[in-house]
């Protein structure tokens, strides 16, 4: 008998198999041992019809919801048998004392290995990630997707659609711009203008935002929309080496994700180098987080070729580890690095949005605030979700003027900064010629060709001649002590 998936009516079953029912409603896999790929083929077509099987970059997955969140799960030999018996009841045909027996078993791996090198029988739909937000339109459309959508391919945790006007007015977005200021103004922006004094000072909302405000502001925004933009700059934000304890900083990352997606991120360390980091950098990228936070970066000069590809590159591969294979990162996760006199080294410092706090006092981590700010954010985030829609719309539907143009992310300009600039924020590009400026790593390289200039000018020297007399400095050092 050809192996083919029917439907179950009144088959003859073997006596021994105590809990096969006629009830059962999930259809028959008949297998035969001769054509192992018939029945492959046949179940990678049920399982293709399931609604949460997935091809990701050429590798069968299952997206599996759990009390903690939405996983993504590489399909192996034994999850398969597993997907197999909830979808039918793989079976042969046996003939006892000349009568046809159908046999219930278990489905022979060989059918499961088989059917993880069908790729092209299938029949499972491409899926991008896992997206925990809205999704956004050019148009100004507002979409609260549950489950898979075709459209943008993505796994859609259902969220609460917000009330955003539909066709806001400038002092519409101007009202919500102030609702965001205001439910960060006691946080220590480093250039804030602010009133008050000692624990109870506050930004000065009356007043325009400073630029760590308005890169902040904008980081708000750029996690809102990131699971709708193809690119978009990280976030750092960062404080002085000994009062930076305490400042705010998780809080500070741990807002805008749970206005976007309703939870809190969990963060990683660098590690003790930058092989090391791009390791578990990867790893996180691996697993479908909306927020990747790269905590604890103090004192160091951040520098990950990964992180550089990862922020200004649709598509990024990856081996996990214990793999050799090439995986396809997530590409739609919100970027964001905390730490204490953290600095950005080479290309990676226009990719990132810099915040600076700076606490004014020797102790921040003693000022005393009521309440928790991260559930209060919660309870709050109805209203905050659409104070950032509210200001993204408005951008989308007005002709405003466009800022300096930033390559890799001119639809996140469009999107995300040139409304707040509209608005009255500055503009968190302006900073990145201040950062290159403050890079470690050029300015030694500066010092050394400013040192080689006074030394050599512009005549030819050879290696020869450097070394020797290197060495003769290092001579003279060992004789003086």
């Amino acid at each position: 008998m050809p192996s083919e998936l029917v439907p179950l009516f009144t088959p003859m079953f073997d006596s021994r198999n105590a809990d096969a029912s006629p009830s059962d409603e999930r259809p028959l896999l008949f297998i035969d041992n001769a054509d192992l790929p018939t029945a492959a083929q046949k179940l990678a077509v049920r399982l293709g019809d399931c609604g949460d099987m997935f091809c990701v970059d050429g590798h069968l997955v299952r997206v599996v919801v759990t009390p903690d969140g939405v996983a993504i799960e590489p399909q192996n030999i034994h999850s398969i048998v597993n997907a197999a018996h909830e979808v039918c009841r793989p079976a042969v045909v046996r003939e006892i004392n000349g009568a046809p027996v159908v046999e219930l078993k278990t489905l022979p791996a060989r059918v499961a290995t088989l059917l993880l090198h069908m790729r092209a029988k299938w029949g499972a739909p491409p899926l991008k990630g896992i997206c925990a937000g809205v999704l956004l339109s050019a148009d100004g459309e507002i979409r609260c997707a549950a489950g898979y959508d075709p459209g943008t391919r993505y796994w859609c945790v259902g969220v609460e659609s917000p009330a955003v006007p539909e066709f806001p007015t400038y002092d519409q977005a101007a009202a919500a711009l102030l609702t965001l200021r205001d439910t960060f103004r006691t946080f220590s922006f480093a250039d804030r203008p602010f009133v008050g004094a000692g624990q109870a000072d506050v930004i000065d909302t009356s007043r325009p935002p400073g630029r760590d405000e308005s890169s902040y502001l904008a980081a708000v925004l750029t996690t809102v929309a990131r699971p709708s933009l193809p690119l978009a700059p990280g976030a750092l934000i960062r404080a002085p080496k000994f009062s930076g304890a305490g400042v705010g900083k998780g809080r500070l990352v741990r807002a805008p994700a749970a206005i976007a997606f309703g939870g809190v991120p969990q963060p990683f360390t660098a590690g003790a180098d930058q092989a090391e980091l791009d390791k578990r950098l990867a790893s996180a990228l691996f697993t479908p987080k909306p927020m990747v936070w790269l905590d604890n970066a103090n004192s160091e000069t951040l520098n990950s070729h990964l992180l550089a590809q990862v922020l200004s590159e649709e598509a990024c591969g990856g081996r996990p580890l214990g793999t050799s294979k090439l995986t396809t990162l997530t590409d739609n996760a919100m970027i964001v690095v905390t730490g204490n006199r953290v600095y950005l080294s080479e290309d990676l410092t226009r990719r990132f949005l810099v915040v600076e706090l700076d606490p004014r006092c020797e102790n921040p981590e003693n000022r005393r605030f009521s309440g928790d700010f991260v559930a209060m954010i919660m309870q709050r985030r109805g209203g905050l979700l659409a104070a950032a829609l509210t200001i993204w719309r408005w951008g989308r539907q007005q002709k405003i003027d466009q800022g300096v143009p930033i390559g890799s992310f001119e639809q996140w300009a469009s999107w995300v900064r040139d409304p707040l600039l509209a608005l009255g924020c500055q503009d968190p590009i302006a900073r990145h010629a201040e950062m290159k400026s403050d890079d470690p790593q050029r300015l030694n390289l500066v010092e050394f060709f400013s040192q080689w200039r006074r030394r050599y000018g512009d005549q030819a020297v050879t290696a020869n001649a450097i070394d020797a007399e290197l060495a003769k400095i290092a001579g003279l050092a060992a004789c003086r002590t």
